[in-house]
């Protein structure tokens, strides 16, 4: 799937709905997934489309430049001969040593950090879900690695505004929200809240767009949330994936009145 989006990315940069269809890919919460990875080769433009990066540019020449022979074999572009004396191949062969060797060293040392951060993702969903359904257990987030100093929605607390339930905001326990194909639309998704231990009291409907970008979405910034109510409130955020299927939503301080 990483490759088809690097091809999707090849001629130009595109913006998500595009990105989908080229690279041929059914869900959005998968497409997203695959770009919140880590890999360095898919950037954001200032307009909120995607693009290659410097490396992802390279992956793709280096892809390109491999054609596939009968049988499977890759075949490579073979450029003019040039001889070389008899002291120089043995020092090339030490050479693709080292370097077959580094690179092993660092696969290791990326498949051990994957595997950690895997472990944390998936303690830190359970917990929320823990903490999402007990009226009893409250599970406080220290920090949310890249995302310190951002304000989630949050799964507790009792916040209102002219006597109606709003979304109360803190660096503690975040909301987590359920995404769904709608999500992405234009109408968004609405989505009920209940939190605290008066849930009935509590509950208010939040209408979520995301991915949601254009020329004034402040920078970084992928989402838009919305509560009506006697006292309507709406803002930009900065949507988190957690996985696939769920995610945070979070804003830079003060929390709204």
């Amino acid at each position: 799937m990483q490759v088809r989006i690097l091809k999707a990315l090849e001629e130009k940069p595109v913006n998500f709905s595009e990105l989908k269809t080229d690279a041929e890919i059914e869900s959005s919460g998968h497409l997203q997934f695959h770009l919140n990875k880590p890999s360095g080769l898919v950037g954001t433009a200032a307009e909120g489309s995607y693009n290659l990066t410097d490396d992802g540019g390279e992956a793709i020449n280096v892809r390109n430049s491999t054609s596939t022979g009968p049988g499977g074999v890759a075949i490579h572009a073979k450029g003019p001969s040039i001889g070389l004396p008899g002291w120089a191949k043995p020092l090339i062969a030490c050479l693709m040593i080292v370097v077959v060797v580094l690179s092993g060293v660092a696969v290791y040392q990326r498949q051990e950090i994957t595997t950690m951060t895997g472990r944390a993702s998936t303690t830190s969903s359970s917990a929320q879900v823990s903490t999402v359904t007990s009226t009893t257990t409250e599970t406080v987030f220290t920090t949310v690695g890249p995302y310190d100093g951002l304000l989630f929605i949050s799964a507790s607390g009792l916040c209102l505004a002219a006597r109606t339930a709003v979304p109360c905001w803190g660096t503690n326990n975040p909301y987590l929200f359920t995404f769904s194909s709608s999500c992405a639309s234009s109408e968004g998704c609405n989505q009920t809240v209940a939190t605290g231990p008066f849930p009935s009291i509590s509950k208010y409907v939040v209408n979520l767009r995301f991915l949601f970008t254009n020329q004034t979405t402040p920078v970084q910034q992928n989402c838009i949330w919305s509560v009506k109510g006697t006292t309507p409130q709406q803002g930009y955020a900065y949507c988190v994936m957690i996985n696939p299927t769920s995610f945070w939503v979070g804003m830079q301080g003060p929390a709204p009145p």
